[in-house]
């Protein structure tokens, strides 16, 4: 074999080396873009699913959010009465009989307006003890609302948010003692006030009755004016 085959040989084997070498490093290069790729397309993809969690969570936050505010207007929207009761003794002219007059004042200090219900609001009951000082009640004295004609009895009011209401009475009594006055009136629920008791799994809500009460003396000969 001469020299230029041998060279023609030694050339042929570089260059076979030349196009392994290649080959190989080809096959690395792809099989690392490859990886790399996979890669990024699979952090892409947990990236997406983690947006798309918060969002979730951001949406369901909101949702319970305006769920519970819901909750509190309706809790907020509550009817509350306070009722207190003045009481004076009257005496009429050339009327040797006993007199009390009695006015229920009715304050609104809940958060939505009182429709008031009323069927013989006022009650007086004459007192008196046995022998081991328990309370005895007697007869009830029985009292509507009423007012001057055409009207007549009245059997319901609206009280509005921060507003007061007085109602007067005029009641005969049967003479000097011991009397125990109570104003009740039962307050009317709206629709909102009636979804949270049937959230609470109450089926038929009713209204709530709302009183004010006290005990007063009638003497002889006593008077007394509301002014005071």
């Amino acid at each position: 074999m001469n020299d230029h085959e041998r060279f023609k040989n030694l050339t042929a084997g570089i260059q076979s080396l030349v196009i392994s070498i290649a080959v190989v490093i080809g096959g690395v290069w792809t099989l690392y873009t490859f990886s790399k790729l996979g890669q990024a397309s699979k952090a892409q993809a947990e990236l997406a699913e983690l947006e798309f969690k918060i969002k979730s969570q951001t949406a369901a936050e909101r949702k319970v959010q305006a769920e519970l505010a819901e909750l509190e207007f309706k809790i907020k929207r509550q009817t509350a009465v306070e009722i207190s009761l003045e009481a004076c003794q009257h005496a009429l002219p050339g009327d040797s009989s006993y007199y009390v007059s009695v006015i229920a004042v009715i304050k609104n200090v809940g958060s939505r307006n009182a429709n008031l219900q009323y069927s013989n609001p006022l009650t007086i009951l004459p007192v008196g003890f046995d022998a081991n000082g328990k309370i005895l009640f007697s007869k009830p004295i029985l009292r509507e609302i009423t007012t001057a004609p055409p009207s007549g009895v009245v059997t319901w009011n609206l009280v509005r948010v921060g507003t007061t209401l007085k109602v007067p009475f005029f009641v005969p009594v049967p003479g000097p003692g011991l009397y125990f006055l109570h104003f009740g009136v039962n307050v009317g629920m709206d629709q909102i006030e009636q979804e949270v008791y049937r959230e609470a799994g109450i089926e038929n809500p009713r209204g709530a009755v709302w009183s004010g009460r006290k005990f007063f003396i009638v003497r002889e000969g006593a008077t007394c004016t509301h002014d005071t």
